[in-house]
């Protein structure tokens, strides 16, 4: 996506607050910590990626642990609280929205991208259940 098409969808789907807030808790984590994290995360997608093809239950304690890396991982990022957790409900509605114009600047296919988003959503469902 270009730049202004990233700040059209950022705007659409977070308010300002919460943009500043994300802003804020990237400032303070650093850019080492940044790198880290996307390293993480990459990891985790590859990860869960194969229990997507493989298909793994999601209530499969593997799948649990990464849910939860997966989750810590984003936590960073995100307040505390009521306001962190509806930052994290605009960012899974970005991408269950937006997944195929996201993915474009990621290494992964935005069909396999859905599935994992996709996945992820229904082993928070299997967690809940639990």
């Amino acid at each position: 996506m270009t730049t202004l098409e990233m700040i059209s969808v950022l705007d659409s789907y977070f308010t300002n607050e919460q943009r500043e807030e994300l802003a804020r808790r990237r400032e303070a984590l650093g850019p080492e910590a940044v790198e880290e994290a996307r390293t993480r995360f990459a990891g985790l997608v590859e990860q869960l990626l194969g229990h997507v093809r493989d298909d793994i239950p999601v209530d499969d304690p593997r799948v649990q642990d990464l849910l939860w890396r997966w989750e810590e991982l984003g936590s960073a990022f995100h307040a505390q609280g009521a306001g962190g957790e509806r930052t994290k409900a605009a960012a899974r509605q970005m991408w269950q929205d937006q997944g195929a114009g996201l993915s474009r600047s990621l290494p992964w296919a935005a069909e396999k991208m859905a599935a994992l988003m996709a996945y992820l959503e229904r082993a928070r469902a299997a967690r809940s259940s639990g």
